[in-house]
C-alpha cells in the first residue's frame, strides 16, 4: 500500500475538510502550546510567521468552518 504526502498534492491550492470538533481542539491546542491568550494573539503569530494578513475573527470564522483558510 503506497502513502499519500503533502507534496503529491498541487502547490497553489489544497484544501483539507476537518469536522468542527477537529477544528476547535486544533486551535485550542495551538494557544496552549504557543502561550498565547485569544485568536488576536494567534493572528499576530501566524502573520509574522507567514507574512499574511489574518486577525481574530479570521480564526473565529475558521473554527465556525464559515470561511476557508488559506496560508499562502
Amino acid at each position: 500500500m503506497s502513502q499519500i504526502k503533502i507534496s503529491d498534492f498541487p502547490k497553489d491550492k489544497l484544501y483539507i475538510l476537518v469536522n468542527k470538533e477537529f477544528r476547535v481542539n486544533l486551535f485550542k491546542e495551538s494557544l496552549k502550546r504557543l502561550k498565547l491568550r485569544n485568536y488576536f494573539e494567534l493572528s499576530i503569530y501566524l502573520n509574522k510567521k507567514l507574512k499574511s494578513k489574518f486577525n481574530g475573527g479570521d480564526i473565529k470564522y475558521w473554527i465556525e468552518g464559515e470561511r476557508s483558510m488559506s496560508l499562502s
